[in-house]
Parts: structure tokens; sequence; C-alpha cells
């Protein structure tokens, strides 16, 4: 489920002073259902006058905005003057620095008995820090615009994650409607205003090119036109043209205020979302939110006719494509930032977009958008021979012969009760080619099902089971389509490869190309902080399991001294994510002791000086594998632990402390604490068990409260948690195969077509499941129930 945080802010007192607020740390459902606590912030003088300062230079250089007819007439994009260019890059990074820097020293009080708030070593840094998920999307609510336009995802907290991002919410607001009607298509009324200038064409373009919509364009329309939003429903109300203070252009100055009982009825015939493509636009956003539209997408400043069109043609690909709301915005800004280089033009810019969300509001996506009901109704199941689940069985009994197909010589398998065509025709090689390909981690079949949509539902069990196949195939035999692999994939499915290679037959020439392989992808031009960092993690994890005498080969030829000197460049960069630089330092800590002493002090600057707990546990797993100071690291991670009071924070420090220290006293009795008390977020509960079982493999606890918690599911129908208890029981070794039956393929059959039905993100649950019965069950019993 999904994991929020967010802070509650009144007005700011004088800019010189410090103020209070909340954090409340919860779930979707229920946004304080880990804790409310409080936050002091310091006194925003430094900021604001640094803003100031920026948008004065910001506004002398930018051309061809949408400020326009109700502010500034601006209308035409050139470069400005070097100097003038110059000037605004110094003062916006001297604007993110101070705006970091106010974020950083934001401080939260636990709630423990261990000292008020400002004596505090929990930092708001640390509860974006999710040890077991996704980061959490950060939301600000405040009636202060002024916070609004900060750009806080700057802050490189949440800059190094490229799909997170900070939502405003109003402090005040209508409730959310429940509007009950259904169109086979999304429906979008587009509001063009005045040009003066502008050209707005590209905006029409990006949004006539959406599939499966229904378009209603008004160009310069009077207040008589806009009856359309009384007549008829929308999903989406864009504008694009000039706005500013409040107010849009269109055959006149229209203030917002003018119409909010047209916009109050849209909201409560079913508007989903607003998109102002239109400078300075954040009031207006705020204002709808207010009257009960979900979701407002607006630009913090004025905003330069060319990159507005951009940010549309991103957005809306990214959204459509499948990207929620959220993600599909903080990819846009990252495509300006990296593909238009628009930084480098007016830096800022990229900045602009802001979304501003309903509390009462869930995350939006295309999906919801195409369901047409904006009800959470009843699904009633009836069998329907049409739907593609008939198919299932024969795709689930298909993946498991190729994992078994694999494993054999033969050319051919007899079969009685498999029923596809191609069935009598299965190679072995194929089957290997496909085995080989799932270990990677690429998604792609050969021969049967090369199109089956439904195989990325439970394609991570999938390969988890083919890298298992694949250690009883002969090196001889899986070689060559790893090489295949290893010379044509990119990114990890490539490091992969050539990691398995290696594992296949293990000689100095597997281990040279592997190094070179890592090498190759970390020097690829690529903004994704998380592909690099999941290579560096990926090559320290590699070089665990060499052999050391080959290690000490590999490092001393020209290829192991090339990526060492990579790897020391990425761990003494201070500019790079510390997650970064110390998965960089634990390789090349691998390394030898030349390099080891140098990957040492920069894991031990870390774990001293940083309060972010994400970086304190990373440098204790660095430290852990260099067996270095681990005397400090186990007193440095039980000051961490003393003033946690987070479940998931506590979970994340017990697990370090078993790595660190293998059946740590302190640390078991913590996690049988937490355990027994049966913590409220599932995810949680289900790493502490875990974290139990490897810190201490013998306790009985584990297996207990896995036992209770997969029954339950199984009670009270919960499909996603009877999936992930399951999930950890097979992780963990624990037999799986009493809780599979037929009864449970019957129930994963409704619980697809409900989700399916709901467009609920949690596919991947009951088709895992069904994974698992494949393997349990006969072939007949799954066909049956799923007809």
């Amino acid at each position: 489920m999904m994991q929020h945080v967010c802070i509650e802010l009144d007005t700011p007192p004088l800019a010189d002073q410090s103020f209070e607020g909340r954090l409340l740390l919860g779930l979707e459902g229920q946004l304080d259902a880990q804790g409310v606590f409080p936050v002091v912030f310091q006194p925003l003088q430094l900021v604001k006058t640094a803003y100031e300062e920026w948008v004065g230079a910001y506004r002398e250089c930018a051309k061809a905005t949408r400020l326009g007819a109700v502010g500034n007439q601006i209308t035409n994009i050139s470069s400005p003057l070097p100097h003038l260019l110059q000037d605004v890059r110094a003062k916006y990074q001297i604007f993110v620095e101070r705006l970091q820097r106010w974020l950083n020293e934001t401080r939260v009080n636990d709630l423990s008995s261990h000292g008020d708030v400002s004596s505090s070593c929990f930092g708001l840094a640390n509860y974006l820090f999710n040890p077991f998920g996704e980061s959490r999307h950060l939301f600000v609510q405040t009636p202060t615009l002024e916070l609004w336009r900060y750009p806080w995802h700057e802050w490189f907290r949440i800059r190094n994650h490229l799909e997170l991002e900070v939502v405003f919410m109003p402090r005040f607001y209508r409730p959310l409607q429940n509007p009950h009607y259904k169109y086979p298509r999304v429906r979008i009324l587009a509001i063009f205003g005045k040009e003066h200038g502008l050209n707005l064409s590209g905006d029409f373009s990006a949004l006539r090119a959406l599939p499966n919509v229904e378009l209603h364009s008004l160009v310069t329309p009077s207040l008589g036109d806009l009856v359309h939003l009384w007549q008829e429903p929308w999903d989406i109300l864009f504008y694009a043209g000039h706005s500013g203070n409040g107010a849009i252009d269109v055959d006149s100055r229209l203030e917002i205020q003018q119409i909010r009982d047209t916009l109050q009825y849209a909201a409560q015939q079913g508007l989903q979302l607003g998109i102002f493509n239109s400078c300075e636009s954040i009031d207006i956003a705020q204002q709808l939110v207010q009257l009960g539209v979900p979701h407002v997408i607006g630009m913090r400043e004025v905003i330069p006719d060319l990159v507005a069109q951009r940010f549309l043609q991103y957005f809306l690909s990214n959204f459509q494509r499948g990207a929620d709301l959220y993600t599909a915005v903080a990819r846009a800004r990252s495509q300006l930032r990296e593909l238009v280089h628009i930084e480098e033009h007016l830096p800022g810019t990229a900045s602009l977009p802001l979304i501003c969300r309903h509390p009462q509001a869930r995350p939006l996506t295309w999906a919801h958008l195409q369901q047409g009901s904006r009800t959470r109704t009843t699904i009633a199941i009836s069998p329907d021979s049409s739907s593609p689940l008939h198919q299932l069985p024969d795709l689930l009994f298909w993946c498991r012969l190729q994992l078994d197909l694999a494993q054999q010589e033969f050319a051919w398998v007899e079969t009685s009760y498999f029923h596809y065509q191609t069935a009598q025709s299965l190679q072995y090689q194929q089957s290997l080619q496909n085995v080989v390909h799932w270990a990677c981690g690429v998604l792609r079949t050969f021969g049967s099902f090369e199109t089956s949509p439904q195989l990325r539902f439970f394609f991570a069990a999938l390969q988890l089971d083919a890298e298992a196949t694949l250690e009883q195939v002969a090196a001889q035999r899986a070689i060559p389509y790893l090489q295949h692999l290893a010379t044509k994939e990119h990114g990890l499915h490539r490091t992969q490869a050539a990691i398995l290679i290696m594992q296949q037959q293990p000689n100095d020439a597997h281990l040279q190309q592997a190094l070179q392989t890592f090498e190759q992808g970390l020097l690829q031009k690529t903004p994704d902080i998380e592909l690099r960092q999941g290579l560096v993690e990926q090559l320290q994890q590699f070089l665990v399991q060499v052999p050391p005498p080959l290690v000490q080969t590999a490092w001393n030829s020209t290829q192991g001294r090339t990526l060492a000197k990579l790897l020391c460049q990425l761990a003494n960069n201070t500019q790079e994510p510390n997650g970064l630089r110390l998965a960089a330092a634990t390789a090349m800590g691998l390394a030898g002791d030349s390099l080891a002493q140098q990957a040492t002090e920069i894991a031990l600057t870390i774990l001293r000086h940083s309060s972010s707990l994400e970086d304190v546990i990373a440098a204790s797993r660095c430290l852990q594998r260099l067996n270095a100071h681990l005397a400090e690291v186990e007193s440095r991670l039980l000051r961490f632990l003393d003033w946690a009071t987070v479940h998931s924070h506590q979970v994340a420090l017990c697990r370090a402390l078993g790595v660190v220290h293998p059946g740590h006293t302190r640390a078991i009795q913590t996690l049988e604490t937490l355990i027994r008390q049966q913590i409220y977020d599932t995810d949680t509960l289900l790493m502490a068990v875990a974290a139990l079982q490897r810190i201490a493999p013998e306790h009985s606890l584990p297996h207990e409260t896995l036992s209770t918690f997969v029954t339950r599911a199984t009670a009270i129908k919960d499909a996603v948690d009877f999936y992930q208890g399951l999930s950890l029981m097979k992780a963990l070794k624990y037999p799986i195969a009493p809780y599979l039956s037929a009864a449970v393929v019957r129930w994963m059959r409704e619980e697809i077509h409900a989700m399916e039905a709901r467009q609920e993100p949690y596919l991947h649950a009951p088709y895992t499941v069904l994974w698992y019965c494949i393997q349990h069950l006969l072939f007949g019993e799954i066909a049956k129930e799923l007809q």
C-alpha cells in the first residue's frame, strides 16, 4: 500500500522567526496511521530573500512566456545575454542551496523521552526514507502560496529519486463528490485563450494525439460558451493561454472567482483533473481544488511558451502510458531538464510545474479516467468464457515446462493434457533460451505466448525460479545464450548476464568480461541515479561471490585498474548521493588493502556526520563488508534506534545491527516486540519477520507469525496480504503447499476480475499466487477453476 508523508503548516510568522507544524505519517487510506509528530521549521528569511532575488533575475531573462494580457506582455523566445544568464544561474543556485539548508535543518519531535525537538537527531529526510518499499511522496498542506512557489523537489533527498514528487494541498476545501456516470472514452474540455503572440497549436496537437479521448475545444470563449461545463460531465479541464493574478485571458479577462459555481458544479459532475498550462497559475489550481476538483496542475511562475508545450507533451505521454499523475509530472520535469536542456537557457524553468491535490483525493491514473465510473462499487463476478483467463493455465504450465525442459537434453516432450498447437514442437534450445532471458530479467519469450500481456504480472517470481533453474544447467549449454545477452542488452540486464556467465564458469576471462561490462555501464551518460546505484550494488554483490584469488588477479589487470579508478571517482565525489558513494566505496574496498583503507575513511565520515538514517544504514553495511570499526558502527546504530519511533525505521536499524553482529540481543528483542504487537503496516510487519529470521534463523516466531498471517488473509479474503505472506514464506524456504488448493485458484480468479474492474495496481498478487499453484497443484484442477 502506498505510504505518505504529509506536512501541515499554518501561515508562517515573521520571516526571522521559527515556526511549528505537524508531520503525518501513514498510508493512502489513513494519512496518520503511523503517527502525528510536531515539527519545528527554522526562519524563512534567507530563503525568502534568495527567492525574490532569483525571481527578479528570472523575469529579466524570461522571454515568450504565457503571462501576457493579464500581466506583462512577453511573447518571443530568445537566448538571454550571457551576463544575465550567469546572474540568474548564480541566484537560482543560491536559492536552492538555502532551501535545501532550511529543509535539512527542519526537526521532527519523535515524542520519545530522550529530549525535545531541538535535540532530535531525526530530520525531515528520515521520514521520507522508506527502507522496505518505494520512497514516499511528500504532501505539503498549507494556505501560504509563497511556500508553494518554492521548488521543494530540488531538495537532494527528493531529487535523487526521479519519480518522487512533492504535492501541495490547501488547508480549507469542499468535500469531494461521488458522481455516477459512464463514458467509453476520456472526455477533455480544452479552453484556448487569446494568443497574443503565443503558439497554442502545439498544446492542441498534444491533446489530439491522445488515443481513445473525446476532445472538445473552445477557442477564446465567451462566458456563455462555458455552459458546456454545466451541460456535460468532463474528466479533464485544460487551459492554455495567458494567465496571472487568479485570472485567465479568454475573450476578455476572466477571474476564476467569477465562475466559482460553474467550476464547483463541474467538480460535482466528475471533473478529475485540471491542467492550467499558463503563467502563475498556482492560485488558480488552489481555487479549483478548494471547489472539489481532485487534482490540478499549475505553474509557479511565468513560463516560456516553448517550455509549456514541451512539458505538456512529456506529461501526457508519461500519464497516458501508465505512470500515475505524480510520477508523470516528476518524469516530465526531468525530461525538460535532460532532453531539452532548459536549465542551460533559463535556470529554474524545469521547476515550474506543480501539482495541487485535494486532501480527500486518491492517486490518479489514466486507466482510472478510462474506467468511466467514478464510484467504487461492489463488483459482481460471473464466469465469462471470453475472458483471457481461460488461456492462463496454458501460459502458466508452458512457463513451468520451460523451466523443466531447460534442465534436460531432450528435443521433445509428450503431453496429453496440455492443449495448444505447438506443444509437440517444443525444443530444448528454445526452452533454455527462454530461461536465460528470464534469469537476466528480460521479459521476452520464444515460441508460444510471445505476446501474452499476463506474463508481466508474475514475472518477478518467474525470474527467481529461472535463476534457480539455470544453476542446474551445464555451463557449455547456457553460456552461448548468456553471451548473446551480455552483448546485445543494456543496463542491469547486460551486467546480470555477465554475472551469470561468471557463475556458470568462473575463470579470469569471464571475470574480465564482467568487469568491462560494469565499467561500460557506469560510463554511460544517464541521469538515472537509481540505475547507476543499482549497477554499483550489483557489482559489489558480484565481487563478494568471486573466489579471492581471481579477484586479486582481476584488479591487478588493466581492466580492473580502470574500473577501480572509476569507483574511486564516484566514492570521493561529494556531489553524488551518499547511497551511490557508499555502494562504490564498498565495491572498491573489495579490490584490495590499498583501496580498502580509502573506502573505510569515506564510509566512516558519512557514518559519523550524516543525520540521515538511510546514509547511516548504508555506511554500516559498507563497514561491515570491510570488517572495519564495527564497535563504532554498533554504537551509532543503537543511538538511532534509541531515537526511532517509526516502526519501519526500527526494523531497518535492527536488521542492520543483526548484519553487523549476528544474534544481536537488543535487535532480537525489539523485533520480537514489534511482531507480537502486530504492526499496523503490513509491509513493515513482514520485513520485521524477515529480519528476525535472518538474525536468529532458529527462532520459531517468524514461521508462526507467517502461518497465522496467511491463514488470516485467507479467512478475510485479502489477496494482497495472502500473496505477500506466501512470497516471504517461499523466500525463507518455508513450505507453502498446505495453503494452496483449488479453492485458492477460484479465489484468485475472482480477484483478477475485481481488480481489473476497479483498475487496481495489485494484479501481480493473484497472478503470482497462481504461479505458485502451478508448481503444487495438478494442471487439470487449475484449468477447471479458471474456465
